[in-house]
């Protein structure tokens, strides 16, 4: 609790620039069946610094649309309608080691075979 207490500011930056990321691509509360899809985009901005424009900045073309095919494949299979700690734990770690752009051939890869890739 104390590292999310003192990490608090940028943890909220990486959520709303999440959300803001996912309304650019059309989606809306209305439309997304889990709030969960937030945590791994949310994560993987903090990892990669908190860019104050991500959404738009040429420079994040390419992670925007694997972020967004990850995104609208994982809600159209309903990743995180069941068992999330099997899906967060792993995207994390992949992410984490992750150093060149968002991992989605990684995190495909690492759930193929199962109904969440």
């Amino acid at each position: 609790m104390l590292h999310i207490e003192k990490d608090w500011d940028n943890i909220t930056k990486a959520i709303r620039d999440a959300v803001k990321l996912v309304s650019s691509f059309g989606f809306s509360r209305e439309n997304i069946t889990s709030n969960n899809l937030i945590i791994p985009i949310a994560y993987y901005l903090k990892h990669i610094g908190l860019p104050n424009n991500f959404e738009t900045s040429n420079s994040y073309i390419e992670d925007r649309k694997k972020i967004k095919k990850w995104f609208t494949l994982s809600l159209l299979k309903r990743v995180f309608s069941f068992m999330l700690d099997g899906v967060l734990k792993p995207v994390r770690s992949i992410i984490k080691n992750s150093s060149n752009g968002f991992p989605l051939k990684e995190i495909v890869e690492y759930f193929k075979g199962t109904n969440r890739h």
